[in-house]
């Protein structure tokens, strides 16, 4: 398996995922002031190549329609387009000690919250909702 940075953008192969552009050094490990740029670049750069590629479509076998042939790597594009202001937020508001990842929140918060309903089985809807509104406004006070 290669490593990260031995994938050469500039030559185009056949699956965009081999570039590793997630993995790429401006996005995890190095914390430089211009990460967000970077990856940005980086992006943009994928896209032109891979550009042709993620607007290929398929005919359906059973009705005949075109589809794009690789619609979850246009998703995952999609995405990181559509999020791209909302990654680099740790970073530009150091201030506030915002975490990289959402772990703690996984482990710390929402499993002890989701351990509570399920132990209140009974419960409607809205009781529910009430529960979650509850621990949440009182989770920092104990």
């Amino acid at each position: 398996m290669k490593q990260r940075d031995e994938y050469d953008v500039d030559i185009k192969v056949h699956n965009p995922r081999a570039v590793n552009l997630i993995c790429d050094a401006t996005f995890y490990g190095n914390l430089l002031s211009n990460a967000e740029k970077n990856f940005t670049n980086k992006l943009d750069e994928w896209y032109k190549i891979y550009k042709d590629f993620l607007e290929e479509k398929s005919a359906s076998s059973t009705t005949g329609e075109l589809h794009y042939t690789h619609p979850r790597i246009r998703a995952a594009y999609r995405s990181l387009r559509t999020n791209l202001p909302c990654l680099f937020t740790y970073k530009n508001y150091k201030h506030l000690s915002i975490s990289n990842t959402t772990n703690a929140l996984e482990g710390g918060v929402f499993s002890h919250m989701k351990n509570m309903i399920s132990l209140h089985r009974g419960l409607s809807k809205s009781l529910k909702l009430n529960l979650v509104d509850y621990y949440l406004v009182n989770y920092k006070k104990k």
